[in-house]
C-alpha cells in the first residue's frame, strides 16, 4: 500500500505561522503490545515508503513500520509524519490518505469508503474506512492536526475494532507538549 506523492502534495501545504503545540511522531518499539515486524518482505516495503515520504517537502519525523504478523493476525502498518496542513485542508487530509493507502493496489477492495471519525483526544480530524487486501479484512483509521498527518491499517480487523484501538495507538505515535 503506498501512497502517491501527489495525494500527498495535495493534502500539505506549510502554515505560514508555527504550530500552537509541538508535536512529535515517532515508532515506539512496541505498538498495542505488538512488536515490531522482523519480516524481510514487510520491513523492505515500509523502508520504501518511508524512503519516498522523506524527500516530500515539509515533512519531518517520517515513520513507516509494520506491527505484528500475518502469522497471529495481529498485523498493522503504520505511515506516519510531522507536517503543518492548514485549516483549509485538515479536515479532508485524513479521508485523502487513508483512500491513497486503501487504494494504492490493484489488490485492494475498497469495502467502506473513509468517512468522519472521532479523533480522541489528540484533536484534529479523522477518518476511518475498511477494505480487503488480496482476501483479508483490513481497516484503516488516519488522522491530520497541525502537526501531523498519519494512518494506521489493521489486517484481519474490522473498523469497528480498529476504531476501537484507533486513540491509543495514535497515542503511542503521536507525541504532543
Amino acid at each position: 500500500m503506498a501512497v502517491p506523492p501527489e495525494v500527498l502534495n495535495k493534502i500539505l501545504s506549510p502554515t505560514p505561522t508555527a504550530p500552537a503545540r509541538k508535536i512529535a511522531i515517532a515508532a515506539p518499539d512496541k505498538l498495542g503490545g505488538r512488536t515490531k515486524s522482523t519480516d524481510g518482505a514487510l520491513v523492505k516495503s515500509a523502508s520504501d515508503m518511508q524512503t519516498r515520504m522523506s524527500g516530500i517537502p515539509d515533512t519531518a519525523s517520517v515513520v513507516s513500520v509494520f506491527y505484528g504478523s500475518h502469522a497471529k493476525k495481529n498485523l498493522v502498518l503504520v505511515v506516519a509524519f510531522g507536517t503543518k496542513i492548514t485549516a483549509t485542508n485538515s479536515k479532508e487530509a485524513p479521508a485523502e490518505l487513508l483512500t491513497a493507502m486503501m487504494s494504492g493496489d490493484p489488490s485492494v477492495q475498497i469495502v467502506k469508503q473513509p468517512s468522519t471519525a472521532d479523533a480522541g483526544s489528540l484533536g484534529g480530524a479523522a477518518a476511518c474506512g475498511e477494505a480487503k487486501v488480496q482476501g483479508v479484512q483490513t481497516a484503516g483509521c488516519a488522522w491530520g492536526d497541525e502537526g501531523s498527518i498519519g494512518g494506521i491499517i489493521w489486517y484481519y480487523k474490522s473498523v469497528e475494532k480498529a476504531q476501537a484501538e484507533f486513540h491509543a495507538l495514535r497515542a503511542e505515535i503521536e507525541k504532543v507538549s
